[in-house]
């Protein structure tokens, strides 16, 4: 009875705000107009970019000719608002909390598309410098890594992947610099051979630093690899 009491008083003084627009809201980050504005990436998409396809098949047609280091990159949103306001605050302004609802979006996600998490072996984050993670206290690859391990049931494991050179922020920089920031920035210290695995990031943009890891874990004999982000743009 207490505890209620000084709850509807700290709401009454202290209203909870959307993140967004800032209208008052009862619980969550955000309003459910705002929530409303998030795209999901619901449709027929490419396999290894995530574009929307106008066929049946599963490939687009600019991937369709290359090789890629991953079998499958799944995307739950589109990096568009209210995400990106969203991310950025998740990222560089300390609202590490968002991770319970940023993974509550991809679980929703995969669930719609009828993802099957079985017969993987481990979910690992995108890792992050120890310098930069230092700078920043948490890592928001690993974050949503751990509540999805904890919702699928499948093992976290931050060990296996470690940065071998820092770089600048990949935020900064063109998609062609990008590419060339993160070669060879990443390595893998364990023998996978026989592994499915999922490599779990916050955004997808040019792949780069998705498709860098992967490379190290290919060179541990790694069966299988899913890719899954937050957003992609």
């Amino acid at each position: 009875m207490l505890n209620t009491y000084i709850k509807t008083i700290k709401n009454i003084i202290f209203p909870h705000l959307c993140l967004c627009c800032e209208e008052k809201i009862s619980d969550g980050p955000i309003c459910p107009s705002c929530r409303e504005k998030i795209t999901f990436l619901y449709a027929n998409v490419c396999r290894y970019c995530a574009r929307p396809l106008d066929t049946v098949t599963s490939v687009c047609n600019q991937c369709r000719n290359k090789i890629y280091p991953y079998n499958r990159l799944i995307s739950a949103t589109a990096y568009q608002e209210p995400m990106i306001s969203l991310i950025h605050l998740f990222k560089y302004r300390n609202y590490d909390y968002l991770d319970e609802f940023f993974s509550s979006l991809i679980i929703k996600h995969l669930n719609s598309i009828g993802f099957r998490p079985f017969g993987y072996d481990f979910i690992i984050p995108v890792p992050m410098h120890k310098h930069k993670l230092k700078s920043r206290g948490y890592n928001q690859a690993w974050l949503l890594a751990k509540l999805l391990s904890n919702n699928f049931k499948i093992p976290l494991r931050d060990d296996i992947i470690n940065t071998v050179n820092i770089r600048p922020s990949q935020a900064t920089l063109q998609k062609q610099k990008r590419q060339t920031n993160v070669k060879g920035v990443f390595a893998a210290r364990k023998n996978l051979k026989n592994k499915k695995i999922i490599l779990v990031d916050d955004i997808f943009t040019t792949g780069a630093t998705a498709m860098s890891c992967c490379q190290a874990l290919l060179e541990k004999q790694t069966a299988e690899i899913t890719i899954i982000t937050l957003s992609k743009t």
